[in-house]
């Protein structure tokens, strides 16, 4: 994600490109599972985009540990 805020500094440096498609494009970059679920909440700044992105994937990790809890369980 920090990549990201990078390399629009480089191309963007006037802040010339609307934030609605800098945060469109930012969306598109995203893994599948992350992108949909942050692409729904109709986000109208990169901070915004950047920060559910970062709680979205945070959740997937804390439930893909879990199911592998109740895997070794069994």
């Amino acid at each position: 994600m920090n990549r990201f805020i990078e390399l629009r500094m480089k191309v963007n440096q006037n802040n010339a490109t609307l934030v609605k498609q800098v945060v469109f494009k930012f969306v598109q970059g995203l893994k599948p599972q992350v992108m949909s679920l942050v692409y729904a909440r109709n986000l109208q700044n990169l901070d915004e985009a950047v920060m559910t992105a970062r709680n979205v994937e945070g959740g997937l990790v804390i439930a893909n540990e879990s199911k592998q809890v109740y895997v070794l369980k069994d």
